[in-house]
């Protein structure tokens, strides 16, 4: 496995939010229509919501190199 390059590691924060973003948006979608009886597992949105808050408050920290 390659290491990440600079350019890779800087764009992660920016790609966990806009993960976390689509994942509320197909949750609460599915959470809002899912109709009687569909074979979808309704899931609560807000699980990523807390992520998203998450990732938007603690910037690059998550992501910084280890070791």
């Amino acid at each position: 496995m390659r290491p990440l390059s600079a350019a890779e590691r800087d764009a992660l924060p920016l790609l966990a939010r806009g993960a976390a973003m689509r994942f509320i948006s197909t949750r609460a979608f599915d959470w809002i229509d899912t109709p009687h009886g569909a074979l979808v597992t309704r899931k609560d949105p807000m699980d990523f919501a807390k992520r998203l808050e998450f990732y938007a408050e603690a910037g690059d920290a998550p992501f910084a190199p280890r070791g």
